[in-house]
């Protein structure tokens, strides 16, 4: 690299700071040192904690039936493969408050798309966790100003449903149709930037004195 393409930086500490990037890339926090020039390179905030978008409260609704008595109630529609879902969706036992984190693979610094394995450790490296299941039909019915045309994915651990396909959770609107529906898990599968994705933040637990 000659000295008018560096300008007036010195060769010396460019090779310095390239040689401790790729030891923090190589190290065991790797993961986290990506995001984070990825995030860079957007022009954004690398070390920047991810904003709450919403809060939502779990086990208001202990199963199935009682899910469905209250999308009924509100006017939500639930795909027939969502409502095999919900047969298998462990519910909290007691009202549970979850924050959640929404963001796109760009925001997570692939601005081409991504898998859905990177979408799931960049999100990692940021310090947020997979949802219960759960954040599927309990985010539907605390969520009925969605746009029209959004579609939200939660991320989560797989379910199985009657076909032993594994499937996740989605939140959508179309028109007036607000709905809960699932989609196809896989961890290879690409998907756009611009894919809207719904974490949790980890709930801390307050220490005693």
């Amino acid at each position: 690299m000659s000295q008018g393409m560096l300008g007036m930086l010195e060769l010396s500490e460019v090779q310095e700071t390239r040689l401790d990037l790729e030891n923090k890339l190589a190290g065991p926090d790797g993961r986290v040192w990506l995001v984070a020039l990825k995030r860079f390179l957007l022009k954004k905030n690398p070390w920047e904690k991810p904003l709450t978008w919403r809060t939502i409260t779990l086990g208001q609704h202990q199963n199935r039936r009682a899910y469905r008595r209250a999308f009924n109630q509100s006017g939500f529609v639930t795909s027939h493969w969502a409502d095999d879902l919900l047969k298998r969706t462990p519910c909290a036992s007691k009202p549970t408050q979850v924050e959640l984190v929404s963001l796109t693979a760009v925001e997570l610094g692939f601005p081409k798309g991504a898998t859905t394995r990177q979408v799931y450790k960049a999100s990692k490296a940021l310090g947020l966790d997979l949802c219960p299941a759960e954040v599927g039909p309990a985010l539907r019915l605390a969520y009925p100003d969605q746009p029209v045309d959004e579609i939200r994915f939660i991320a989560m651990e797989p379910l199985r449903d009657i076909e032993s396909n594994l499937k996740v959770f989605l939140v959508g609107r179309r028109r007036d149709r607000r709905f809960l529906s699932t989609s196809f898990f896989g961890p290879d599968i690409k998907s756009r930037g611009d894919k809207q994705w719904v974490f949790c933040r980890p709930q801390t637990t307050p220490t005693s004195k």
